[in-house]
């Protein structure tokens, strides 16, 4: 990811609808798949500047951080968060460390994404969850992807068979419904006009309200009915087999 983009995460992340919202559609997703999750251990892979972190400490969690970036890390550090720096395909940890692992729009960034999903399952215990999320539509891959470093989006198969590569219990959903159009559109019009940074960015506050709640409606159905009818995201969880 290019170095503004972290600067950016780290201004938008506690406020901005879309974190907002990744956020809320991962603690449903916890609430569901792991429940309770005070005193467990949990990773975040690819912590980035540590939002998800904050959450998860919030929760009880005793949450540690990985990431590549070191300039990520900082920010993280800053909050007070215990983070390391280090590879998605090789993780600083020993084997069944963990209960929980997550992984936020990070396996798009990774080449080798088997070679990191089998190393989640190695730091995982047995009964373990990883709940991952992941950029969809490779006809979408823009100039959005490229300042953020992407090497791909996914399709809903892809990712099913990317996660089921090393887990036996695998489900993938939608997210991000009311925004799919809206970006197709958008990163058509800039794609032509020779946008080069991501879309991460500041938004007025009414159209920041107005998304929010549009979003607490998206969320709602999400709960209900444990995915979405199509998406700009996917969301995938899976279990580790008990021994």
């Amino acid at each position: 990811m290019e170095i503004s983009e972290y600067k950016k995460m780290d201004e938008l992340e506690k406020n901005h609808w879309w974190f907002v919202a990744k956020r809320t559609f991962l603690r449903l997703a916890i609430d569901r798949e792991v429940g309770d999750v005070s005193k467990k251990k949990v990773l975040d892979v690819g912590c980035g500047t540590g939002g998800v972190m904050q959450m998860l400490n919030e929760l009880g969690a005793e949450c540690e951080g990985v990431d590549v970036s070191e300039k990520a890390l900082e920010y993280c550090r800053k909050k007070n968060l215990k983070v390391v720096q280090g590879d998605g395909i090789k993780l600083p940890y020993a084997d069944n460390t963990f209960d929980l692992v997550i992984s936020s729009d990070v396996l798009e960034h990774i080449e080798k994404d088997f070679e990191a999903v089998a190393e989640v399952k190695r730091v995982l215990k047995p009964g373990g969850v990883i709940i991952a999320t992941v950029p969809a539509h490779q006809r979408l891959f823009s100039y959005h992807d490229i300042a953020l470093h992407h090497v791909r989006r996914y399709s809903k198969k892809q990712f099913f068979d990317l996660l089921s590569g090393s887990f036996s219990k695998t489900n993938i959903a939608w997210i991000h419904s009311a925004i799919l159009v809206p970006a197709i559109i958008q990163r058509m019009v800039f794609k032509i006009a020779g946008k080069t940074d991501s879309d991460v960015k500041i938004n007025s506050r009414p159209i920041n309200i107005v998304l929010g709640f549009w979003y607490k409606v998206e969320t709602f159905i999400y709960k209900l009915f444990k995915g979405l009818p199509f998406g700009l995201s996917l969301i995938g969880v899976a279990r580790k087999d008990n021994l």
